[in-house]
């Protein structure tokens, strides 16, 4: 789950089980929103969910291919992102809702992380979803993305999954910037690609616009100023 933090950097869990009946929780930190330097937030862009990945059917763009059930210590990397899924290749991180069908064994878990990276493992090795015998489950994750796809592992016991994406998030695209010459009457324009457009006003016909100065644009570009004086528009 996503939840806002706290002033003190804290989150409040509530057993709201009858009384006496006591839970023992983890909990795993998976990431953080933040802004980013120019203050811009970072947005979640939602898709309508798409199906990347499912071992049943054996469909979905997985290595080794095709998907296939995963059994005990198995992983498989999983595309995610594309014109089919509604993620651009640019995406910095993906939701995804993971689901374990058919769980084998006494119950076992999965484990999702960003293809491209080590798994993390050790005493404190987290899981994704967790499941029962013969058991399916879903969960939502947020998967880091550093070459457009993502790993699953199983754990101890086999299962087959699910993967579907339901959005992403992609760096803020750099803002258009204006800046203007002394005499205030020559600007240029840069677009969020780094393109540099000059401008120069210039008078046709009285009245003052502005005309593009690019090189080998082939075209100008026009734009009425703000009147000078007072003045009046007719036909």
């Amino acid at each position: 789950m996503v939840v806002p933090v706290g002033v003190d950097g804290m989150v409040v869990f509530r057993n709201g089980s009858p009384a006496g009946s006591a839970v023992d929780v983890v909990v795993d930190v998976a990431g953080w929103f933040a802004t980013s330097p120019d203050g811009t937030p970072n947005v979640l862009r939602a898709v309508p969910a798409r199906r990347a990945g499912n071992t049943v059917a054996g469909s979905g763009s997985c290595t080794p291919s095709p998907c296939a059930r995963l059994n005990p210590g198995q992983s498989t990397s999983v595309g995610v992102t594309g014109a089919g899924l509604g993620v651009p290749a640019g995406a910095t991180a993906v939701s995804v809702t993971v689901t374990a069908v058919n769980g084998g064994g006494d119950g076992g878990w999965l484990q999702v992380w960003p293809s491209g990276q080590p798994r993390p493992s050790g005493p404190e090795t987290t899981s994704t979803v967790s499941f029962d015998t013969a058991d399916t489950v879903a969960n939502t994750a947020i998967v880091g993305l550093v070459d457009g796809r993502i790993n699953i592992y199983a754990g101890t016991a086999s299962a087959d999954v699910i993967i579907d994406v339901t959005g992403y998030w992609a760096a803020p695209a750099p803002p258009w910037r204006y800046s203007y010459d002394g005499d205030g009457l020559r600007r240029a324009t840069t677009g969020p690609d780094g393109t540099v457009t000059r401008y120069r006003w210039s008078v046709a016909e009285g009245l003052p616009m502005l005309v593009s100065e690019n090189p080998g644009s082939g075209t100008e570009t026009f734009s009425v100023r703000p009147p000078w004086g007072p003045g009046h528009l007719g036909r």
